[in-house]
């Protein structure tokens, strides 16, 4: 729970007495309540909007563009260059084997994914606002050894990293904005 904080439901600042209000892992992860009466409830984001030096990756995301990016940065400093790609563009976040693997292929070794617990030791949230629900951890992790907040990919399984530490990694253009709340420490 953050305290202090007034969040709706669509992760946005809210007017009013922020002394009083908080915001939890089931409101950070709710969906919006706006959302026009004709669309699709499982309607894809569009990702058109995304840089030019991004590309689809056969068998990635269906609606995703990616950037590889091979200077290592700490994950902070990773997501904040994702993010300014633009709005849609941020760290990304594997939903299935598929799209693990089509990235898997066009980076090698270990690279940082849009996802930690920063907010909440043991909730691992997507830079996206939600609840991240594709965790293939490693045997044995994760294992938060030494504060370890921020998600690798590693040999195809994921593991939990000091957010310090300098990682290779890939963006994602989905049509899905960043919200700093799910990836602020409270």
């Amino acid at each position: 729970m953050i305290a202090g904080c007034a969040f709706d439901r669509a992760g946005l600042p809210a007017s009013g007495d922020s002394d009083a209000a908080t915001v939890d892992a089931t409101t950070i992860d709710a969906a919006p309540s706006d959302a026009a009466p004709d669309a699709a409830p499982d309607a894809a984001p569009d990702a058109s909007p995304c840089p030019v030096d991004y590309a689809p990756i056969t068998g990635g995301g269906a609606h995703s563009q990616y950037r590889v990016v091979t200077g290592a940065k700490a994950w902070i400093d990773a997501e904040h260059d994702c993010e300014d790609d633009g709005p849609t563009s941020h760290l990304v976040i594997l939903g299935d084997d598929a799209e693990r693997d089509a990235v898997r292929g066009a980076i090698s070794g270990q690279f940082w994914l849009g996802v930690t617990d920063i907010v909440a030791e043991g909730t691992w949230f997507q830079v996206t606002t939600g609840i991240a629900s594709y965790l293939p951890w490693k045997s044995g992790e994760p294992n938060d050894l030494f504060g370890e907040d921020c998600v690798e990919l590693d040999s195809g399984a994921f593991n939990d990293e000091d957010c310090s530490a300098a990682d290779v990694y890939v963006c994602e253009c989905d049509g899905v904005a960043a919200n700093p709340i799910a990836y602020t420490a409270p």
